[in-house]
């Protein structure tokens, strides 16, 4: 049987949140920001140049809610606030399926913000935001 041999897909991705396989997840966005600034002179209403300025990594998850699965027990979100202050810090890498091999990889992620979704008729969601120290492609 053939096999996509150039296409990436889900379906044939891996995620690792602090070491733990999460197969519940629905969606995951890698996003890099680095405050890229234009810069005018007098006289001009054109960009000199485009300087970055800060770079922010951040990598948001949307996952179905399993009645034996948690996010606490797996060290992914904090139980409380007093938790938050533990600094608990992970990697979050992207597998790809066959091969094993790391595609993408977030480092030193830490749980910065998180909400629940209860819709009528429909499953309970997750949408979690984590902070990176970096972004990295393999």
């Amino acid at each position: 049987m053939a096999t996509n041999q150039l296409i990436q897909s889900a379906n044939s991705a891996v995620l690792i949140f602090n070491n733990k396989l999460l197969g519940t997840l629905q969606t995951v966005r890698f996003n890099e920001d680095y405050a890229v600034q234009p810069y005018y002179g007098i006289g001009t209403i054109d960009p000199i140049e485009n300087v970055p300025g800060a770079a922010k990594y951040t990598v948001t998850a949307n996952m179905l809610q399993l009645k034996n699965d948690d996010l606490v027990k797996n060290g992914i979100q904090p139980a409380t606030s007093a938790d938050m202050l533990t600094g608990s810090v992970f990697d979050i890498l992207l597998l790809d399926k066959d091969s094993r091999q790391v595609v993408q990889k977030a480092l030193g992620c830490t749980f910065a913000s998180g909400d629940t979704e209860i819709q009528t008729n429909r499953v309970i969601t997750h949408n979690i935001t984590f902070m990176a120290l970096a972004i990295q492609r393999v």
